[in-house]
């Protein structure tokens, strides 16, 4: 994306929004636009789909954990129920009971080089769903 084209989105953006767009927030919604999402010290590509945490990349990652990961990114450190990951994650057609996203979430987890209960990045909430770990919250989706 050229910089004119940058600046011609970001006045679309701002007559959308009726405000301007803040310098840090043109910084999130250009990286996003461009595929890559941000929490703390993980780092997704969506279009390339690639992984990094802590500057190391992470092999061996499957489809479905990688939607997985993007969706709780995505969300900042907010709490997903299993239902809630299924139908965003993976899609009303996909066929899965609650279980079966805890077997994702280990998968998952091991990936990622974490214990496979405990406080790592991927958080479990007892009786609720998981969540990224919240100190990680400087959750971006933006470009660099």
């Amino acid at each position: 994306m050229t910089e004119s084209e940058a600046r011609a989105l970001l006045a679309k953006l701002s007559a959308h929004y009726g405000e301007p767009v803040r310098p840090a927030r043109e910084h999130e919604l250009m990286r996003a636009r461009m595929g890559f999402i941000e929490h703390g010290e993980l780092r997704i590509d969506v279009t390339r789909r690639e992984v990094r945490l802590r500057d190391r990349r992470i092999e061996g990652l499957h489809e479905t954990a990688f939607r997985i990961l993007a969706l709780l990114a995505r969300e900042g450190g907010r709490v997903l129920s299993r239902q809630e990951i299924i139908a965003r994650a993976l899609g009303t057609d996909y066929r899965a009971d609650d279980r079966m996203i805890d077997w994702h979430m280990r998968a998952l987890r091991a990936a990622l080089g974490e214990p496979a209960r405990g406080d790592g990045i991927v958080q479990t909430v007892r009786g609720i769903g998981y969540r990224l770990r919240k100190s990680d919250c400087v959750s971006r989706q933006d470009a660099a």
